[in-house]
């Protein structure tokens, strides 16, 4: 979109959108007019390795695993306009502020953020160094 300008990123949000989605790992980018959400991983595999492991050794080597192939893809997502992005994969979307109901961030101790866009529920573990950012951008660009 012409003009259109990114204004916050939180990385690394494990979830999905609608029901029988499995968990990803996505980007989510908040610009001044509408929410991006781009896979930058499927973290099924990685967590299977991570479970077949076990322990805090085993979800190490699932979050590197993880981490490393979101930074590979973040390289080849870089320059790219946004809408190409969106359109680079099924699991990818793109929402307009006005078209996002009920955002939230909730939880105790693991905080996610929980919202319906396009009329599917969709929900997203904040990794804990993400969770100021998204509460932020929420606020700001989700309660207008």
């Amino acid at each position: 979109m012409e003009g259109e300008r990114i204004v916050g990123i939180v990385y690394n949000a494990e979830g999905q959108v609608g029901r029988i989605a499995l968990p990803k790992l996505y980007d989510l980018i908040f610009t001044d007019r509408r929410l991006v959400g781009v896979v930058t991983v499927k973290t099924g595999g990685a967590r299977l390795a991570g479970q077949l492991l076990g322990g805090v050794i085993g979800q190490a080597v699932a979050a590197s695993v993880a981490k490393g192939g979101a930074d590979k893809k973040r390289a080849a997502y870089a320059g790219m306009p946004l809408d190409q992005v969106a359109a680079q994969n099924p699991a990818n979307f793109a929402a307009s502020y006005s078209s996002i109901e009920n955002p939230k961030v909730k939880g105790m101790f693991s905080k996610r953020l929980e919202m319906r866009v396009g009329g599917k529920k969709a929900f997203f573990r904040l990794p804990k160094d993400q969770v100021p950012a998204a509460q932020m951008l929420v606020g700001r660009q989700l309660s207008k």
